[in-house]
């Protein structure tokens, strides 16, 4: 494991990066070892009442209901919505999610469906950000791995596209967002010239001109997101609050938007403020609840900004 932190727009977020996924070794069977996440979770003292497989059957839940895989079976159907229920734990209040014995198969026999489709040809895997990942333990071209995030409280990370599928978990407080709607704008990126050590560096897109909505939302405790390769957001953490504590499958780098090609029809920046002013004025119980679009000049039409 590698510890090192790095700098967001105001705070800084603590990264333990764990072992990169090994392509050529990539068993997607056996895939995610759920005692790495339960060793994961509990280097950061969270604590948690399930076994490895729990672990392993939530994050591969996550990817199959990102990617629309739990239709035509009525047990995994009736789960795609599922939210975390609240437990009493050593005397802690957390959040799980929690699947029975017959939906936790449920979603193990779907999961070997799909490897079975991978290996019989059935699946057109273009474009696919999930079956690229079953078949090469990559994403987009790029080596994956685990890692834990600590984003104190008012940490903001850059507007940044994904350059690769990114699946995360949020293990304590909740992680804010503003993030555009639509599809994906592109999966390519490119090297950017850096001053420091990181030569990796890519470039997010140009989204100066674009004209779409953006949306806030609430990643909470016991949640699990998935971003898609291209998708686009701004994520921070409330200035009340705790911040969070994340377990993150990445690339290990994000695509930043350059900060003259930010869009210029949605001022992102100024909408965090807001919103963060506005969590503050909430109690923290209601910050799943808050949802909110930000529209474009192009799409007002005459309509008053939403008084926040």
């Amino acid at each position: 494991m590698t510890q090192y932190s790095i700098m967001t727009t105001r705070e800084t977020a603590k990264i333990d990066f764990f072992d990169e996924l090994e392509s050529d070794n990539f068993d997607p069977s056996e895939w995610p070892a759920g005692q790495d996440l339960l060793d994961m979770l509990q280097s950061h003292h969270i604590e948690t009442s399930h076994g490895p497989e729990y672990w392993q059957v939530c994050a591969r839940w996550a990817l199959l209901n990102k990617y629309k895989l739990l239709k035509g079976n009525h047990v995994l159907e009736e789960i795609s919505a599922r939210k975390p229920v609240q437990i009493v734990l050593n005397g802690d209040t957390v959040r799980h999610l929690f699947f029975t014995e017959p939906e936790m198969h449920a979603i193990q026999e779907r999961w070997k469906e799909c490897l079975q489709a991978l290996e019989n040809h059935t699946v057109d895997t273009l474009h696919n950000d999930f079956y690229e990942f079953l078949t090469t333990g990559t994403s987009n071209g790029r080596h994956l791995q685990w890692s834990t995030m600590i984003c104190p409280p008012a940490c903001q990370f850059q507007l940044h596209a994904h350059p690769n599928l990114e699946l995360i978990y949020c293990a304590k407080g909740a992680l804010h967002e503003v993030r555009l709607d639509g599809e994906p704008l592109t999966g390519t990126f490119v090297k950017i010239q850096s001053d420091d050590k990181d030569a990796s560096k890519l470039k997010g897109p140009n989204l100066s001109t674009l004209d779409r909505p953006w949306h806030f939302a609430t990643l909470s405790q016991g949640h699990w997101l998935v971003n898609e390769v291209g998708s686009i957001h701004k994520s921070f953490t409330a200035s009340k609050g705790d911040g969070c504590v994340l377990m993150v499958l990445w690339g290990g780098s994000h695509a930043n938007v350059l900060p003259n090609e930010a869009p210029e029809f949605v001022n992102v920046n100024d909408t965090v403020e807001q919103m963060d002013a506005r969590l503050s004025r909430c109690d923290c119980s209601e910050w799943e609840t808050l949802a909110e679009i930000f529209l474009p000049d192009s799409e007002r039409r005459g309509t008053k900004n939403i008084d926040i």
